[in-house]
């Protein structure tokens, strides 16, 4: 008897065992096969993005010649037509561009994620927005922050599109943004804050959503992928993301990290 239950729990454990590997080698092809999928996409995505902005290039290159020599023959409601046109290509390219953007989140594995300076990551995105920080003269405050666990490239455009916003949603007065971190079990939170014109507290999670504009009227420009982006990255390295604002009052990104653990 004690050998019959010998043999039928040996069974049993091959049985396991052949299940076990039948499942690892179909994860691993299914891996495989989510890979060459996701750069499939990526290409197509670079493709898109490319042969979609040669017309658009051609467009506004022959509005601006119609603007330039016939201009005067015009009248004002013809020439109002035109920098519509103009508009428009712009919203399209930087919808095209951010499409391209939030494609590109998903190539880095976290598997292959290294330490990463995070004064490093907000240096390049500072030096990313020089021109649009100079133009609004924007004044910066900083706190040192810490080593986390991560992919630079796509860090440094999380603090770009954030602190781009806050560029993109000033109020009238002195554009202020101010940077600064803590550590909180094993997670480091940190946050972006500015004095623009804010926006309603029930929109706080809404406003990541692809696509999704708080002004209607499009009178800023933009994707409406910017915050999407952020999210999907801050989320691909094992954060989360929240807004805390209030209409006229400013507005403050916070997300989190995992800190390196030889930060």
């Amino acid at each position: 008897l004690l050998v019959g239950v010998v043999i039928h729990s040996s069974r049993e454990i091959s049985f396991y065992e052949k299940a076990l590997e039948e499942s690892r080698a179909k994860l691993e092809r299914q891996t495989d096969e989510l890979e060459r999928s996701n750069e499939m996409l990526q290409g197509f995505a670079s493709m898109a993005s490319h042969d979609l902005k040669e017309p658009l290039r051609s467009i506004r290159a022959f509005v601006e010649i119609l603007n330039e020599e016939y201009a005067p023959k015009l009248d004002s409601r013809a020439q109002e037509f035109m920098k519509f046109v103009v508009e428009g290509t712009e919203r399209m390219r930087a919808m095209i561009d951010g499409l391209l953007d939030f494609s590109r989140v998903g190539r880095a594995a976290p598997g292959k994620f290294v330490p990463v300076n995070l004064n490093h990551a907000l240096d390049e995105a500072l030096a990313n927005l020089g021109a649009e920080m100079k133009e609004n003269d924007c004044k910066l405050e900083r706190d040192p922050l810490p080593k986390v666990l991560g992919n630079e490239m796509l860090l440094v455009q999380v603090f770009q599109n954030l602190i781009g916003n806050s560029l993109k949603y000033r109020s009238p007065e002195t554009c202020q943004v101010k940077t600064k971190a803590k550590v909180i079990d094993g997670m480091c939170q940190i946050s972006v804050c500015d004095n623009g014109i804010g926006f309603e507290p029930e929109f706080a999670e809404r406003v990541f959503d692809p696509f999704r504009r708080l002004d209607t009227d499009h009178t800023k420009s933009g994707s409406g992928l910017g915050l999407a982006t952020c999210k999907a990255i801050v989320e691909q390295h094992g954060g989360k993301i929240w807004a805390e604002t209030k209409k006229g009052a400013g507005s403050t990104f916070h997300f989190t990290l995992p800190v390196c653990e030889a930060a």
